[in-house]
């Protein structure tokens, strides 16, 4: 090998005669210069380095048995090796992209395992908590949640305490919201304390994976009159959780002034979520409205409002700078306007919550300042693989997440059409055709904007739809349409009113600014209710397999990156995948906690137990199967049969019993065994059933069913998911959410609430 670490010319590494290796080295520099070859990936290479790391990472995740600690640092080992021997040069990426992908894999199970999050194995009922307040937010207009750093928990042995716990606060009968505390506070509360929650069903998204990567291992549920706070201040604080703290009270004056000048309206919720953050207040029909109209972006504080800030700030400033002859010929006025904007955004970040998409969006914009103060180019592909490689080094988790996806999806997307646009325009000497008179320079300024918006808005809907499909399966059938009106409003209007006002704040001359800024949001408001009133405004789309959103992920990928002929090659895997069947979807399904199930009728829908709970796990359910149906229209689906608690429901020449639940009162007394009449009837029910459910312990009854699923079924092993054979008369296959995240940190294995709590003595 050569000294910049290619073939020598006279032989391999000249250890291999010249007559025996030419043939070869023939061979390779065609392979190397061939449309299929590593070589012609022809996109940034460090863009396809990021895309190998997140591909690492997101098998380390989906694999049905984690690697260990072992297996982790044996990838690590050989990606470094891979990484050292690859013949690294300009675009040829040799062994450094599956050296990328084995660091994915290894930096996702070092970063697991490395966690010292602990997480309850067991629900705990009512306990007495004391903890340190280190997040507080709204998370709807009657409920507010905190994190707590654990200071005393009663009735639990210590070697099982969570270090945090989310607390979700509930307006009790009488008492609102309000004194609620500030971090760095310490308060004392008796809340209902729980497990991290199990998916809603086997392979659907796992929710106590995102908490226990925060940090998070248990959630507790209390009323705001139980809230008692015992200690008011922050002396013995982090700088961290000082500056959290005084950022609230900065948060509650904003929001307090936004309250004073524009009441209690939907267009003032949203105006408060737009400049602190949190979505807590907004109505949940208003939220909805904004998803069908396929505006729900503008509710995360995200890469959008950070460059909208940022970008009038640089504007502002650079033009003020300029005015001054002797300030614009000695300084760099641009690269200081640069890093102004840099810092407003940072401050912006910090005072609408600093979400983790909004440090996301940071990162980039970070990168891309940086870039402008080096004088290179802002916006490119390679700029953009650095700010993912940041956030996959830190948090690799990130990669799961749709936030993630969508983000940086959307700006590859707009990257590599103003890549191939600008071009094209120098390829075939494209030109905007010259306006002589101000209303024909106004009239052809106004048109590129609406194309413009139009063209980016397209783009980034497109490459958003796989991951809005694969995680929420609905799409906003008219969401162009809606940005094309909203976006111009929140871009000239919110967005540089709103920033105005945070500026006029402390000289209490915000309410013209927000005046306007109201009058923004309201047209944004109504446009959206014009949007989501129209016919089939949300498109519900079924699960698809994996396979078949990893085949789509990576067609589009190739189509972003590469920059030669061979790019439109992508849209092959792109069109197979949308061209692959629904995932095969459940015959039977039982929730994590046994209190609702569903049945699938002869016409293919699922049609639930009878009851009102359980109508989150239920709209899930529908959504999977994508079946358009809310909950309560599903309930109304004929098919069981009911007598008190037990039901039956006949269909496709299969029987299926179901036993609820014993009433309210009667489980906190702690009475959930059956009666004699119980047993009986359920006895008589299994005599021909196919499958039985029970939220009570089955105790061995029932034994000639096929399939029996019961209580305590469900608590080992979560959600239940059950697969007939095509024929009456074949058997059924069962999966269940444990089975899937058997070995994650985050899925202990559950234990006996006898065994975590103390016993009577107090040991």
């Amino acid at each position: 090998m050569g000294k910049d670490g290619i073939w020598d010319e006279d032989g391999l590494d000249g250890g291999v005669p010249a007559a025996f290796s030419a043939p070869l080295l023939a061979r390779l520099r065609a392979l190397a210069a061939s449309p299929l070859g590593p070589a012609p990936l022809r996109g940034d290479a460090l863009a396809w380095l990021a895309v190998a790391l997140a591909g690492g990472i997101w098998l380390w995740f989906m694999l049905p048995r984690p690697p260990g600690m072992a297996a982790s640092l044996l990838a690590a080992l050989l990606a470094l090796g891979l990484a050292i021997a690859s013949p690294w040069r300009g675009a040829h990426p040799g062994l450094a992209l599956p050296a990328a992908f084995l660091a994915g894999l290894a930096l996702a199970g070092l970063h697991a395992w490395s966690i010292p999050t602990r997480a309850l194995p067991a629900n705990a009922g009512q306990v007495a908590l004391t903890g340190r307040v280190e997040r507080v937010w709204r998370a709807a207009p009657t409920r507010m949640r905190m994190v707590l750093r654990i200071r005393g928990l009663s009735k639990l042995r210590k070697r099982y305490w969570p270090q945090r716990v989310r607390l979700t606060l509930a307006a009790s009968k009488g008492r609102g919201l309000r004194d609620m505390p500030l971090p760095g506070d310490v308060i004392g509360i008796r809340a209902r304390l729980s497990r991290l929650p199990r998916p809603v069903e086997p392979g659907a998204h796992d929710p106590a994976r995102d908490l226990w990567f925060s940090g998070i291992g248990a959630l507790a549920f209390a009323y705001s009159n139980a809230l008692n706070i015992t200690s008011r201040g922050c002396e013995s604080c982090s700088w961290s959780l000082r500056l959290e703290r005084n950022t609230e009270i900065l948060r509650r004056a904003i929001r307090a002034r936004i309250a004073r000048t524009l009441g209690a309206t939907p267009a003032a919720a949203l105006a408060t979520t737009l400049l602190t953050g949190g979505r807590g207040g907004l109505e949940a029909n208003t939220r909805e409205s904004l998803r069908l109209a396929g505006l729900a972006h503008i509710l995360a504080i995200s890469g959008l409002h950070l460059s909208l800030v940022a970008g009038a700030v640089f504007w502002l400033l650079r033009a003020l700078l300029a005015l001054s002859p002797a300030l614009a010929l000695r300084w760099p006025i641009k690269k200081l306007a640069a890093l102004a904007a840099l810092l407003t955004a940072l401050a912006y970040m910090r005072i609408s919550g600093n979400s983790i998409a909004t440090q996301r969006a940071f990162i980039m914009l970070a990168v891309m300042t940086l870039a402008l103060v080096l004088d290179r180019p802002a916006i490119t592909m390679r700029n953009l693989a650095i700010a993912a490689l940041i956030i996959l080094a830190s948090r690799p988790e990130m990669a799961m997440r749709a936030g993630f996806q969508m983000s940086f999806l959307a700006v590859m997307g707009l990257i590599a059409a103003h890549e191939t646009l600008t071009w094209a325009r120098r390829a075939r000497g494209w030109s905007v055709i010259p306006a002589a008179g101000i209303f024909a320079r106004l009239a052809r300024a106004t048109g590129l904007f609406i194309a413009g918006l139009l063209f980016t808005t397209t783009i980034a809907s497109a490459m958003t739809a796989l991951p809005v499909a694969a995680h929420f399966n609905r799409l906003a059938a008219y969401g162009v349409l809606g940005n094309l009106v909203a976006l111009p409003l929140l871009t000239l209007i919110v967005m540089p009113f709103g920033f105005l006002a945070l500026l006029a704040m402390p000289f209490g001359l915000e309410g013209p600014c927000l005046q306007v800024m109201d009058a923004g949001l309201e047209g944004i408001l109504w446009w959206s209710a014009r949007i989501s009133a129209m016919p089939h405004a949300a498109l519900i789309l079924p699960g698809r397999a994996p396979w078949a959103i990893g085949l789509a992920a990576a067609g589009l990928v190739w189509l972003l990156l590469r920059r030669d002929a061979l790019r439109l090659a992508g849209c092959i895997p792109v069109l197979a995948a949308l061209a692959a069947p629904p995932a095969t979807r459940p015959d039977v399904l039982m929730d994590a906690y046994a209190h609702l199930a569903a049945v699938r009728d002869g016409q293919g829908r699922l049609v639930p137990t009878p009851g009102r709970g359980g109508a989150y796990v239920l709209g899930r359910w529908l959504r999977h199967d994508g079946d358009g149906a809310s909950p309560r229209q599903a309930r109304a689906r004929p098919g069981w049969t009911c007598r008190g608690s037990l039901c039956v429901f006949t269909s496709r020449k299969r029987k299926v019993v179901h036993l609820s639940a014993p009433p309210w009162r009667a489980r906190k007394r702690g009475r959930t065994e059956m009666t004699p009449g119980d047993k009986a009837a359920l006895e008589r029910a299994c005599r021909d059933a196919d499958v039985v459910l029970s939220a009570r312990p089955l105790r061995g009854m029932c034994k000639q069913v096929p399939v029996r699923i019961g209580r305590f079924d469900v608590w080992r092993n979560g959600a239940h998911a059950v697969f007939f054979a095509p024929s009456a008369s074949g058997g059924a296959g069962i999966r269940t959410s444990r089975e899937e995240r058997h070995g994650r940190p985050w899925a202990p294995p559950p234990l006996a609430r006898r065994k975590v709590l103390l016993s009577p003595a107090g040991r």
